[in-house]
């Protein structure tokens, strides 16, 4: 069977892809929001504002943060798993290969995790980034740029090897919570100027 038609007729390829184009958008969509309701407000004269709220800084970034993370990633990580279901009653019908059902299922849920991971690692990668260098763009250029290193390498990686894969977004994530936590302790003694 040529490369080519494997893509298309299996399970684990088409699912891969099609994520792979919903996690751009997502990422894309997520930065602009992320600009104005986040990044915004720590940066330039807002960021006086937001510096006299009665609430501890970090825990503010962290709250705002992780609010926002919510409304971005839930609607994403249910997306993936109504086009997964899809996939799988698709495959069913149409026979696209006969395949085990729980190996289906468990690497259609563990490339719903790992885009759910990697959009994750994006947005907060933009975000940080974006307050650290005090400017709006950046969280535009920053999504841009994480989305050409790791749409490539999610695709492939989620057809090839999903374990590797899972495990390089999960310590990409944990990556990202740890740059946050150093980025709110800089922001609690950072001056409001």
């Amino acid at each position: 069977m040529e490369v080519e038609d494997k893509l298309l007729s299996e399970f684990q390829s088409i699912l891969a892809l099609a994520t792979t184009v919903t996690m751009c958008v997502v990422c894309l969509v997520g930065a602009i929001f992320l600009r104005k309701n986040i990044v915004q407000q720590y940066i330039g004269a807002h960021r006086i504002r937001t510096f006299l709220y009665p609430i501890k800084r970090s825990r503010l970034l962290v709250i705002k943060t992780l609010a926002f993370m919510n409304k971005l990633l839930v609607p994403f990580f249910v997306g993936n798993l109504l086009l997964f279901a899809l996939e799988v009653l698709f495959s069913y019908f149409f026979r696209l290969k006969d395949s085990n059902g729980e190996n289906q299922i468990l690497n259609g849920m563990g490339i719903c995790i790992i885009y759910t991971l990697f959009v994750f690692s994006i947005s907060l990668c933009s975000e940080i980034i974006a307050i650290w260098r005090q400017s709006e763009i950046t969280v535009i250029i920053t999504t841009v740029v994480g989305i050409l290193i790791l749409s490539n390498l999610s695709a492939l990686g989620t057809i090839n090897y999903l374990w590797i894969t899972f495990i390089f977004s999960s310590l990409l994530a944990f990556l990202q919570i740890y740059w946050l936590g150093i980025l709110s302790k800089k922001i609690d003694k950072a001056d409001a100027y």
